[in-house]
């Protein structure tokens, strides 16, 4: 169940007028345990202004801290970063499923939802030209997702949709055409209210650790701006306004922080 945590970080960058890194007590107990504390990881962050709030992350914080799994090394992790508490991997495409962690991985051989899970890169591949190495092989960009729903969604951008001409059982995931209120009609993918926010925070971590700018090809375009200047700091009019709202609708959960945490073990980075 989602709560009403919101850690300030990247936030302060895309629009907060007041740029702040408090920790609450709740998530600072959580990772007493972890090999760097999160007072420690964050020592060096400059928030003296947007601009180097956002160069010292990625500068100094995310990417000089950051350890490669290598893009194999995913379906390893995922056993770390995304187990439920029963065991079975937490698939954010599809509610029907309960995978096994491993035996159920995908291998290209599947027909409909249910049948296996996959790599699903939340900033599709095709955007950035293609490749597995760096954010292809990033823990907290590439989530294990239903093969079936992943495929669907394609390499299309995230959105509300208006028209839908597909979804998941239970109407859990969607695919169609985008609301016009929100600026963009084409073709977009919704995924379930409640991980809205987790993927809103995903975009919002990777222009503080990556070069955005040339992930433009195809829909990329849709979402990523050809400078990282303000207000959008990397994103679109579209993808901010998008991503802001989601990430208000749906705060960060104590799944959001586990993961975090977890991640942080196996990649030694975090998302602010």
């Amino acid at each position: 169940m989602k709560n009403n945590i919101i850690k300030l970080g990247i936030i302060g960058v895309l629009g907060a007028s007041t740029i702040t890194f408090a920790l609450l007590p709740k998530e600072k107990e959580q990772v007493s345990n972890a090999a760097t504390s999160v007072e420690t990881y964050y020592a060096n962050v400059d928030t003296s202004s947007r601009n180097n709030l956002l160069n010292s992350l990625k500068k100094n914080t995310i990417c000089s801290n950051y350890h490669t799994l290598g893009y194999d090394g995913l379906y390893t992790a995922y056993a770390t970063t995304d187990a439920r508490a029963d065991g079975k991997l937490c698939d954010t495409y599809s509610n029907i499923t309960n995978y096994r962690i491993g035996p159920d991985e995908n291998h290209s051989n599947y027909s409909k939802e249910g049948d296996n899970y996959n790599r699903e890169p939340s900033i599709p591949q095709s955007w950035w030209g293609g490749g597995t190495n760096n954010q292809g092989n990033d823990i907290y960009v590439v989530y294990p997702t239903d093969s079936f729903v992943n495929g669907k969604r394609s390499n299309y951008p995230y959105g509300e949709v208006s028209n839908v001409t597909y979804q998941s059982a239970n109407g859990y995931s969607k695919l169609g055409s985008g609301k016009s209120s929100l600026g963009y009609t084409g073709t977009v993918f919704e995924p379930a209210d409640e991980w809205k926010g987790d993927y809103a925070r995903v975009y919002f971590y990777v222009i503080a650790t990556y070069d955005t700018t040339g992930w433009r090809t195809d829909d990329g375009s849709k979402v990523f701006a050809s400078s990282v200047s303000s207000p959008g700091y990397g994103l679109t009019t579209y993808a901010l306004n998008l991503f802001m709202k989601w990430h208000q609708q749906d705060p960060v959960s104590e799944w959001e922080i586990q993961r975090n945490n977890r991640g942080q073990s196996v990649q030694n980075n975090r998302n602010p």
